[in-house]
């Protein structure tokens, strides 16, 4: 489940090659539960990158998270 979320990650920083939309073309269409789902994963992933006040440190967090590398403590927060 790793590399599929890798891609997704990806994907939300505009740099997966395409290869989501190639795999799986649904997550791209709004009106489907996928589609919604991608909307709401990208402006919680704004949010988030927002919030942290830097685009690369967020993608860094989320990409150890998503490998369920130890945070450390200035992570953590």
């Amino acid at each position: 489940m790793i590399i599929p979320s890798l891609l997704i990650l990806k994907s939300l920083e505009g740099d997966d090659k395409d290869i989501c939309s190639f795999f799986n073309p649904d997550m791209f269409n709004k009106e489907s539960t996928q589609g919604k789902q991608l909307v709401s994963l990208k402006k919680s992933y704004e949010q988030g990158r927002i919030k942290m006040g830097s685009s690369f440190d967020y993608y860094n967090l989320i990409e150890k998270c998503l490998l369920e590398v130890t945070l450390n403590e200035k992570e953590k927060k």
